[in-house]
């Protein structure tokens, strides 16, 4: 599936915030740094940490991310949005893709994942991912 992003004219909400790599690894240093990790649910895919919550924190290379109002199954960068409606996305994703449920959308990773393994992060697990 191709999709073609443009800027929003009004960013979406910060509800989370996406990094892969060493801005991953910056992002969970950050947040074990904070002691808030109880604030936040999570996962890793490979070398990607997804964050989801109120006020995540920001290191460079990160991407914030916020759940479309048009679209409440997608997650999209607060900046960009499809150049089809985001309800038209949704339902390719989950059909074509086979991902049910909330999924991200990174635009600049060509990634497509569900939400719906984020869990409460566990400062441990954290550290071993580190």
């Amino acid at each position: 599936m191709i999709l073609t992003w443009c800027p929003r004219p009004a960013p979406l909400a910060i509800q989370g915030v996406a990094a892969a790599g060493a801005a991953g690894r910056r992002l969970g240093r950050t947040l074990l740094a904070r002691g808030t990790c109880a604030a936040f649910y999570g996962l890793v895919a490979g070398d990607l940490l997804v964050l989801l919550g109120p006020e995540p924190p920001w290191v460079d290379g990160a991407v914030f991310v916020g759940q479309d109002p048009e679209a409440p199954g997608l997650y999209l960068p607060t900046w960009l949005m499809p150049a089809v409606h985001p309800a038209l996305v949704q339902r390719a994703v989950h059909q074509q893709l086979g991902l049910d449920g909330v999924v991200l959308l990174l635009p600049h990773r060509a990634l497509a994942i569900s939400l719906d393994a984020a869990r409460p992060v566990d400062p441990a697990q954290l550290e071993a991912w580190l």
